[in-house]
Formats: C-alpha cells, sequence, structure tokens
C-alpha cells in the first residue's frame, strides 16, 4: 500500500514538474491573471488526476528507451512486473536482500504525515484566530464577515472572513476590505487548500512549493486588479502597501494584504493593461505536455498482465507456469518432502535390475488443491551417489546429482524398471492430490485470484 502510494507520488510529481517549468518562462510574466490562476489550479489537478488514467493506446512501452529505463527500474528495487503472455513466462524477478525501494516508500510515508499532521495544526490555530479574541464582527450584505481585533498584524481573509486590525479599520479600511473581498470573491482560499494536498502528497518535490510560491504571486496580482478596478487611485495604492509592509505580519498560508513579492507587484500595477489577447493561446503548451505524461504513464493492453493472463488461461483451459503465490502441499515447504521420505517404496523391477537414478515428474494443482495431468516419463539414469535433497523457491522437493551414469543394461530390463519407477512416482503424487493450497495471482488493488499452476521436479531413487 505504501508503496504503490509512492509510485503514485512521483507519478504525480513528475507531471507536475513538466507542467510548471513552461510555465516559468512562457506565462508567468503575462498578465492574464486569472488565466494563469487557472493554469497553476489546472497543472495541481493534472498531477493528482493523470497518474490515475492508463490509456492504452498511447503506451511508449515498446520504445528501447522505455525499456531501459524498466530495467533501470528493476535493478533499483521497484516494483515493475512485466509478463510474456505466450510463454506465460515471468520476465523481471529481482527480490534484493534489501529493498531499498521499501525504505524509500517508509521515509516519504513519515514525511508525508508529518506535513499533513503540521497542516492540520496550523488549520486548527487558525481555526481558533477566526472565532476567538474579536473585538466585534459585522456581516455584510454578501455573505463575508468582517473580524476586528486588537493588535498590529496584516490584514488576512479566509474562505468568507476577513480579519482586520483596529488600527487598520480606522484608518484604510476601505482599501483593505477592497483588497481582502478581491481574494474572497474568485475563490483563493480553495486553491490555498489544494495547494496543501498537492505540498502533503509532494512534500519532497520542491516545484509543488515554488508553485505555491507562484500561486500566491498570482492571488495577489489579482486582488490588486480588483482594487483597481473599483476605482481607487493606484498611485495611492502602492504608497498604502509601502507604507504597511514594514509592520504587518501575515499568516503563513493565508490570503494577506502583505506580501514579500511588493516589488513584482507593483511592476505589474504600473505595467497598464494586458497585451493582446492571442498570447493567452500560449496556455495550449499544457496539452503535449498532459499527452506526454499520459503516455509515458500508460502501459500496453497487457499492463495489467495478471488479469489478461487469466483471461487468456480461462478461453483456453490452460495453466500457469508460475505463480505470484506458488503452490504448496500441506502447511510448510518441508511437509512434501517428509511424506515423500515416508511413502516411498523401491519397486522390485528396478531394484533387482539395478536400475536408480532420477524420474522427473509434472502436473498441475488446481484451483481446488487437487492434482491432475500427473506425468512422469523423463529419467536420468545412473548411480545418484553424493545427491543433497533441495527445497526449491516454489516450494517443491527436489534433488541434485553428481555421480557419473551407471553402465549400460539390458534396454528391456531398463524399460521395464523405468516404467515401475513411473508408476511409483504417480502413486506418490496421486495420494497427494487434494492435500495441496492452490497457487495465486497478486492484483494491484491487493486481491487474489486461485489459479492452476504446472510444477516439475525430480524424484531420486537410490538402491543404497
Amino acid at each position: 500500500m505504501i508503496t504503490q502510494l509512492l509510485i503514485y507520488s512521483l507519478k504525480a510529481s513528475l507531471i507536475l514538474a513538466l507542467c510548471y517549468i513552461p510555465y516559468l518562462h512562457i506565462l508567468r510574466h503575462e498578465r492574464f491573471f486569472r488565466l494563469n490562476r487557472k493554469v497553476l489550479v489546472a497543472i495541481m489537478v493534472f498531477s493528482l488526476l493523470l497518474p490515475a488514467f492508463n490509456i492504452n493506446w498511447m503506451s511508449l512501452d515498446k520504445l528501447p528507451v522505455v525499456q531501459a529505463t524498466y530495467e533501470q527500474m528493476v535493478e533499483a528495487g521497484l516494483p515493475v512486473l512485466r509478463v510474456d503472455l505466450e510463454s506465460m513466462q515471468q520476465v523481471d524477478v529481482l527480490k534484493p536482500a534489501v529493498n531499498w525501494f521499501d525504505v524509500i516508500a517508509i521515509v516519504f510515508f513519515i514525511g508525508m504525515t508529518l506535513s499533513i499532521f503540521f497542516r492540520f495544526i496550523q488549520m486548527g490555530v487558525l481555526s481558533y484566530l477566526l472565532n476567538r479574541k474579536n473585538l466585534w464582527t459585522r456581516r455584510m450584505d454578501d455573505g463575508i464577515i468582517i473580524c476586528c481585533r486588537k493588535g498590529h498584524f496584516s490584514p488576512y481573509s479566509w474562505i468568507n472572513r476577513i480579519i482586520i486590525s483596529e488600527s487598520d479599520w480606522d484608518e484604510n479600511s476601505d482599501i483593505i476590505l477592497l483588497h481582502e473581498m478581491g481574494h474572497i470573491k474568485a475563490g483563493h482560499s480553495y486553491d490555498i487548500l489544494l495547494l496543501l494536498l498537492c505540498q502533503a502528497m509532494m512534500w519532497y518535490n520542491p516545484f509543488a512549493w515554488l508553485l505555491g510560491n507562484s500561486l500566491e504571486d498570482v492571488h495577489e496580482y489579482e486582488a490588486d486588479d480588483y482594487v483597481l478596478t473599483q476605482g481607487v487611485d493606484a498611485k495611492s495604492y502602492m504608497l498604502l502597501l509601502v507604507s504597511k509592509v514594514a509592520k504587518w505580519e501575515g499568516y503563513s498560508f493565508v490570503n494577506s494584504l502583505n506580501h514579500s513579492t511588493l516589488n513584482k507587484r507593483i511592476i505589474m500595477m504600473k505595467a497598464g493593461p494586458a497585451l493582446s489577447s492571442w498570447r493567452r493561446s500560449k496556455v495550449l503548451y499544457l496539452l503535449p505536455v498532459c499527452a506526454l505524461a499520459l503516455s509515458v504513464f500508460a502501459t500496453p493492453k497487457v499492463a495489467n498482465p495478471t488479469q489478461e493472463a487469466l483471461l487468456k488461461l480461462e478461453q483456453e483451459q490452460a495453466y500457469f507456469t508460475f505463480a505470484d503465490v506458488a503452490p504448496m502441499y500441506g502447511k510448510e515447504q518441508k511437509d512434501l518432502y517428509t511424506y515423500i521420505s515416508r511413502n516411498i517404496k523401491y519397486p522390485s523391477q528396478a531394484r533387482e535390475n539395478g536400475i536408480q537414478g532420477r524420474v522427473w515428474v509434472e502436473f498441475v494443482v488446481n484451483t481446488d488443491g487437487t492434482l491432475s495431468d500427473i506425468r512422469a516419463d523423463k529419467f536420468e539414469t545412473g548411480s545418484p551417489l553424493g545427491m543433497s535433497n533441495v527445497i526449491n523457491e516454489v516450494g517443491v522437493f527436489g534433488y541434485s546429482q553428481h555421480a557419473a551414469d551407471a553402465p549400460a543394461r539390458d534396454e528391456g530390463k531398463v524399460t521395464e524398471g523405468n516404467q515401475a519407477l513411473a508408476d511409483e512416482v504417480a502413486r506418490l503424487l496421486e495420494g497427494t492430490s487434494g492435500g495441496w493450497k492452490p497457487g495465486y495471482m497478486q492484483h494491484e488493488d491487493g486481491t487474489q485470484t486461485p489459479v492452476a499452476v504446472k510444477l516439475t521436479f525430480p524424484i531420486c531413487f537410490s538402491i543404497n
């Protein structure tokens, strides 16, 4: 769950960076304040939503550079799974001793949790300040609430409330209220809530914080523009800003009349009206950027290899040769070995003719734990001295043989002995039918689907 959240966050961070960097060079200095604000909000929305989309036909999965990236992700321990549906074989398998991607995911989750925690504390403090220590409150006809309190601080607004000091109310209430109304009427507080969500999800991404600065700048530009469109003299308004900035202290993320980019605000106000509207077409840069992001994150139709393979198996009534969770006999891996060692019988036909070696058996473990298609028709005859028992990665018992082959014998007796060994192996396996736990395929949502899995392993017969 945590690793999936990190993967989502990494995709969102990349989309945000891809969309925001061109904004800095193309639109940041334009005087289309409302349009620029919409672009920044759109960038945040795209970064949060696009990672959830997977448009198959846009996939770049077959490009060499993407294949190389996949290989690097696998080497880094990122959970990349690609399946060849023709051979039903798992292509990439990597189980490092320490999965650094899991470690990074834990660090990411801790950072995200702390970021959300501190934001909740800030919101709690703000909520307390909005409703306490007011000298008086006044509700205006448009639903905006004005709260007046003692002290010297920068006026600010949040949602539908304007907080203003008693001295500012007496001296400059008209202009200050117009500025904060500009914030409220434009809904800037909701932009900030979205920004807080993005910064919590992408706390490690410097572009998320730079975008926050750009959004605050645009908010101030838009509020300043609202003041000037209400008939306030631009020169008088600039002088008010300069005279107040030295003694005002604003809250961290509310809409405040005081802002650290005062020089840029004055430059924007002195620049005059916006340039010709054709320059608005610059915003169209978002279209190819978003298309690129969708192509990078899209995977081909086999993007969900498990479900595709399951569908193919269901249609062909076939089986897997691997499974995310392998079949197992009994409760532990050693149970199959214990069963074989206790129940195996050396066929007399093979013993009398000195036939020994390994019999390779293959069978299918069905989803109900029964066995089918048991075949034991591959032999490695010889003297199996020095053999050691092995538990392999899919939980089945096998042997390794190091001795040289035994001398050739009468073909008829060898065939008879081999058949006896094969019959014994089949008898052994039939005795386990119904006692197997089936294999499972794991889905991205955490669910599992039982599947039929074909297993192959050797059983050794040694006269000594």
